[in-house]
């Protein structure tokens, strides 16, 4: 199979020496919309690994609809592939939605999520700007402690649940707000 990876040194290379051996792999460091669409207008693949921040939409989809027979994604959320589009043509999406044992291990999103939280209570960017500028008076950066503050979560998913228990650990009281999928929310 000829494969694009628009997402190649994201991946381990344990990963793309195994399929280099049963694939032709082409890496693309792709950067726009638009030098998307020039390259699969100009080449064909029968799979294409995709990111986010780029649009596997029906055009790109019907440059390669001749071969395509996946688009694989390392996300959970699909948003950036038109997967109806893709479905209709006999194309597989491959994601990582679902995957429930892999993702209880990946905890990336909520370790980035606290880490804006820490950035936001201890004034840290206005501290670094400070420091950068050489002036520092630690008085407009004195901050709050978590401890005993109460912490918010709307969603209580896999990202959720991991977020509360950050939250727990710092001393915090945890609220959370979850939807059940049939009702709805507002």
């Amino acid at each position: 199979m000829n494969i694009l990876h628009l997402e190649y040194d994201k991946y381990p290379s344990t990963a793309i020496e195994l399929l280099r051996k049963r694939h032709v792999v082409t890496p693309f460091n792709c950067y726009s919309q638009a030098e998307l669409y020039r390259h699969l207008k100009a080449n064909k693949y029968d799979v294409i690994f995709t990111r986010l921040g780029l649009y596997m939409d029906s055009i790109c989809i019907d440059y390669q609809s001749n071969t395509l027979k996946f688009i694989a994604t390392s996300t959970t959320g699909l948003n950036h592939i038109n997967v109806d589009y893709a479905n209709q043509l006999g194309i597989e999406v491959v994601s990582l939605r679902g995957d429930y044992e892999f993702l209880s291990r990946i905890k990336s999103t909520a370790e980035h999520t606290w880490g804006l939280l820490l950035m936001l209570i201890r004034h840290m960017n206005e501290a670094v700007m400070s420091t950068k500028s050489r002036k520092w008076d630690r008085n407009p950066f004195m901050s709050d402690e978590l401890s005993e503050k109460t912490l918010g979560i709307i969603g209580y998913g896999r990202l959720g649940k991991i977020v509360a228990h950050y939250g727990v650990a710092f001393g915090m009281k945890v609220l959370v707000y979850d939807c059940d999928k049939k009702q709805t929310c507002s």
